[in-house]
């Protein structure tokens, strides 16, 4: 009977995209793109030298690419945004370690139909660029917690997407979840089966974009995923709970090339951590835009 269910709300849910295709044909408009891309580099030095008080050497450098890509062609728009993140740091006499990685992009499509509510479709995907380790500098050890595609996410949704102003969207759709995890030591880590490299998981996506100017070169972007699957958790100590991600940045922008940002990150997965994730970062650095 679920099954059954579930196949209804897909062909409810697919049925307007399909026929906001056929108007499409009908009515080809002048194609437009829209592209807004930058890239940026963040540098942190402290140093002591007899300094009475004491301190510790500091050195950490952050670098960035993120943008957007829209594509309009007829009643259909394409939205491509991307972040690449990546970020080590130095202290004292500690080995080079990293403070941030993060591989991010997401793919949007709606077809306008004349009104608030459009069928849109997206795919979600995360990663990072290299391993992550958890440090015991009293005995010298180091253990490795995440690494590239250990995991990645990938959601894949489809539904409506209500764009009330430039702003603000907001996106609910029936979704399907991969979790890829393809280091076999930490698969049970990040919520799978030891004998399971991928968890695939159907639920309902939920996914609210915020983007607006504070005030004049003061930008801030805020984005919320929610996914709520229909299976229950690999760990039986787990909780029944959505997957949540929620991205903020607020850019302010000093002249063509300094910046200061803060951007401020919460993880909410129980199938790795009961706990809130939270992470928050202020940088002054470096910044450029191609478009």
């Amino acid at each position: 009977m679920q099954k059954q269910l579930f196949i209804i709300c897909i062909v409810m849910i697919a049925s307007p995209v399909l026929r906001a295709q056929e108007a499409t044909k009908a009515d080809i408009k002048t194609e437009t793109w829209k592209k807004d891309m930058g890239a940026a580099l963040s540098i942190t030095q402290s140093g002591y030298n007899n300094w009475q008080a004491g301190g510790v050497n500091t050195l950490s450098a952050t670098a960035s690419l993120a943008g957007k890509f829209d594509h309009i062609k007829g009643k259909v728009n394409r939205s491509h945004t991307f972040n690449l993140t990546y970020g080590q740091f130095k202290q004292g006499d500690l080995s080079l370690r990293k403070a941030t990685d993060v591989i991010a992009y997401l793919f949007k499509v709606d077809w306008e139909t004349g009104k608030k509510f459009k069928p849109t479709a997206v795919l979600d995907f995360k990663t990072q660029f290299a391993p992550t380790y958890k440090y015991d500098d009293t005995k010298g050890t180091k253990v490795l917690v995440s690494d590239l595609f250990a995991p990645a996410d990938i959601i894949e949704s489809i539904g409506y997407s209500y764009d009330p102003s430039p702003a603000f969207s907001q996106s609910v759709g029936i979704g399907f979840k991969q979790r890829v995890v393809r280091d076999e030591s930490l698969r049970t880590a990040w919520g799978l089966k030891a004998d399971e490299n991928i968890r695939s998981e159907a639920g309902l996506n939920f996914l609210t974009k915020f983007n607006k100017n504070l005030a004049t070169n003061v930008n801030y972007k805020s984005q919320l995923s929610l996914f709520m699957s229909f299976r229950q958790p690999a760990k039986p100590e787990a909780e029944w709970a959505p997957l949540t991600r929620w991205d903020n940045l607020i850019a302010m922008k000093v002249n063509k090339l300094i910046s200061v940002n803060f951007e401020a990150n919460l993880v909410h997965d129980t199938n790795v951590n009961k706990k809130v994730q939270f992470r928050e970062v202020l940088a002054v650095g470096f910044s450029y835009k191609f478009y």
